[in-house]
């Protein structure tokens, strides 16, 4: 498939302001911005074991999730939903 059409279609049900998680419950939930996440790797500005707040959610030319935390752009793997 290619990205264009897969962007199409993933945005049908999704939107830039929230994300679809699977909760402790295995029920799958829509997480609204802002959201809490822990950084769990290293990255510049940010500490492993720091709470953050996820503002906006972006993705890259090769359709990675992209977190933006004080207006700095982390990818999703860094962290984990805080809930």
């Amino acid at each position: 498939m290619d990205k264009k059409k897969y962007i199409r279609e993933l945005f049908e049900v999704v939107d830039t302001s929230s994300i679809l998680i699977i909760n402790m419950d295995n029920e799958l939930v829509r997480l609204n911005l802002p959201f809490t996440v822990l950084v769990v790797r290293e990255v510049p500005g940010l500490a492993p074991g720091e709470i953050a707040s996820v503002t906006a959610i972006k993705m890259d030319t090769k359709l990675i999730d992209i977190y933006i935390v004080h207006k700095n752009a982390y990818y999703y793997y860094n962290f984990v939903i805080y809930l």
